[in-house]
């Protein structure tokens, strides 16, 4: 690994000063686009809160909002360090998405402290920058407009795009000078038809799964021509935006990373790499990234503020001044989601139902939570609020195995929707029903009687009812609703194929046609759907293409593999860890070196560390169990009989 310099903000130092001159340069030949966190908006006069003062309000209020159902459960001290573990690694905008699932968008003026329009230098010195027509793209991670103040305020137009709800809007006074793509989404401009949130809420629930190929598209469109990034105000503690850097460490020519550091930091120029507390980029991923990414490429230790103001005087450019009063600090207000009047009041109810979605599946305890939200939900005549609670009991007991009860679940939660709102939004839901009865179809036991006597109408059932879904979708929904019943169908003849993998090594070459076939129906999904980017839908993609015998690139499919993994390990979503290892020892069986013998025992080692994962989110975790079934029977690691009974027992 060849190593990245790392530099203090400090005008003494010859190689700051070297780097200052070197992007000034950049700058004139129109190569860079900054990447721009929340820190760059947390500067005086701005003072906008930072991520830890709007999330920890939140996890607190919502924690207190259990104690309630925690008196009457008695949650084990283990289970008590699960839930509470998801809670503190839970982003921002999970908090969010999961209260406005039960308060409504509403829920959303809780990011009012945001919206303020009193910008500071690092936004000016943006604005300069761009007025100099040295900048024609910035991206910005931040849902606040202090960038668009400042560019109106310098008498500029901008262009704002959000890939992920696929909106732009354009400065209606002034032609646009700078292209500002907003990956997580952006408050609505003040003088746009849009509501106040309306570019933002429809993003939460997608922000934090996965790299989107929406967002992957407008980086590199961004960095095709522009190949220096200096990122400022910015921390890598998310799974959807380093990965994309990582990804396109090809496109990127150089990356100047500046990471926060204090005054005393500077003056002291102690070196991170030996202190005894190093800098926040020299803990997590940056450093061994930035170590990778070219050799001119550095961490500067530094107040963005101050690197900015040094690279305009380099190129000769004043500074502009700030409006002249500070904002008043808004601090976020949590308290309209406090709980205390317990379970009888409606907005406390709510607000306890959004930590059961939080926190569901992560134990079985997750389960007894649920219904009992569910049981006050009823007593409170609350439909709504049912209705959710029905749809997270039901993708719960289906993650159990349960399908039956999960098939009752969602039929509820259907019903309850209807009465209450459109058909066209219960399309999802009536996607998700024909599934429910497919996996009934695609899971023969013979102790369960009715379920080999019901195959054909479990299977026909199924197919209607996906038919049905994406006939009620509305047109924005439909193409996903469209790819996941054919992602359905397919998977369910790949379910069928897995089973002839349990007679043994020996018939999977047999069986491959048959991956083929459903390799070619996932490739036509992803072509035409970011359906298969998702996590799950990715690993039974890599799955078939394993089992068919098609190329697959180690390498690739590991580094895939590390990004999922990162990602379930911020919200501690054990069972999905899991899925990940079963999936890394089906690798390492498949596309290992070494011998048969050791293959197997790579192999082996993932499989069992794929069972104790499972093991610490919940017991009986079946779906998983199978798999594992399948996987070993198929390394030769386990006998006919003891492979059948065990895939029997989770069935």
């Amino acid at each position: 690994m060849r190593q990245c310099q790392v530099i203090f903000a400090d005008d003494s130092d010859a190689r700051y000063v070297s780097l200052v001159k070197d992007l000034a340069g950049c700058l004139s030949r129109r190569e860079v686009v900054p990447l721009l966190g929340a820190g760059i908006s947390h500067e005086s006069p701005s003072r906008l809160p930072v991520a830890n003062q709007l999330v920890l309000p939140l996890i607190d209020v919502l924690w207190r909002s259990g104690e309630f159902a925690f008196r009457d459960l008695r949650p084990s001290l283990l289970d008590t360090k699960r839930l509470e573990a998801v809670l503190h690694q839970a982003r921002l905008e999970r908090l969010l998405d999961a209260l406005c699932q039960t308060h409504g968008e509403r829920a959303l003026d809780y990011l009012s402290p945001l919206a303020s329009r009193i910008w500071n230098p690092n936004h000016a010195a943006i604005a300069r920058l761009a007025k100099e027509g040295l900048l024609s793209w910035c991206i910005t991670l931040n849902f606040d407009l202090l960038l668009e103040e400042a560019m109106l305020a310098h008498g500029l137009g901008f262009r704002i795009t959000c890939p992920l709800v696929g909106r732009e809007f354009v400065s209606a006074t002034r032609a646009p000078s700078l292209t500002i793509v907003k990956p997580h989404g952006s408050f609505a401009p003040h003088e746009s038809q849009y509501r106040q949130y309306e570019l933002l809420s429809a993003t939460l629930s997608q922000i934090g799964s996965r790299p989107s190929r929406r967002n992957t598209q407008a980086f590199t469109q961004a960095l095709a021509e522009h190949p220096v990034v200096l990122v400022a105000g910015y921390s890598d503690d998310d799974w959807d935006i380093f990965p994309i850097l990582a990804r396109l460490s090809g496109v990127i020519g150089r990356v100047i990373w500046v990471e926060f550091g204090n005054e005393d930091q500077v003056r002291r120029r102690a070196n991170p790499l030996n202190s005894n507390e190093p800098c926040h980029a020299l803990r997590n991923r940056v450093f061994p990234w930035l170590c990778e990414s070219g050799p001119s490429s550095c961490l500067v230790i530094g107040r963005c503020r101050n690197v900015l103001a040094d690279i305009l005087g380099e190129l000769g450019i004043a500074e502009s001044p700030c409006p002249m009063h500070s904002a008043q600090v808004a601090m976020p207000d949590a308290s309209r989601f406090n709980a205390d009047r317990g379970p009888t009041d409606i907005s406390a109810l709510r607000t306890m139902a959004s930590l059961g979605l939080l926190v569901q599946q992560v134990s079985r305890f997750s389960e007894r939570l649920l219904e009992w939200l569910l049981d006050h939900a009823r007593v409170a005549g609350e439909p709504a609020l049912q209705a959710t609670l029905e749809d997270a009991l039901g993708h719960t007991r289906h993650t159990y195995g349960n399908l039956e009860a999960a098939i009752r679940h969602t039929k509820r939660a259907l019903s309850l929707k209807r009465e209450n709102g459109p058909r066209e939004e219960t399309a999802g839901m009536v996607v998700w029903l024909g599934y429910e009865y497919l996996c009934v179809a695609k899971r023969p036991h013979p102790a369960k009687v009715w379920r080999l006597l019901g195959w054909a109408y479990f299977l026909i059932k199924g197919l209607w009812l996906l038919r049905k879904g994406v006939g009620l979708a509305a047109p924005m929904e439909r193409p996903r609703q469209i790819a996941l019943a054919a992602y359905y169908r397919a998977d369910l003849l790949h379910s069928w194929g897995s089973l002839f993998m349990l007679l043994g090594p020996g018939w999977a070459r047999a069986c491959r046609p048959i991956f083929r076939i459903v390799t070619r129906i996932y490739d036509r999904i992803a072509g035409e759907s970011e359906l298969m980017d998702g996590e799950y839908y990715w690993l039974r993609h890599l799955e078939a293409r394993l089992f068919a015998g098609a190329h697959v690139d180690r390498q690739d499919t590991e580094k895939m593999l590390n990004e999922i993994e990162h990602g379930y390990q911020l919200v501690q979503n054990n069972v999905q860890i899991g899925n990940v290892h079963a999936y890394r020892g089906l690798v390492a069986y498949v596309l290992g070196c070494g011998t048969h013998t050791e293959r197997q025992q790579e192999a082996e080692s993932w499989f069992r560390k794929a069972a104790q994962a499972w093991e610490s989110a919940a017991e009986g975790v079946s779906s998983g169990s199978r798999r594992l079934c399948i996987f070993r029977r198929f390394a030769g690691l386990t006998g006919l009989s003891e492979a059948v009974r065990s895939f029997l027992k989770h069935s």
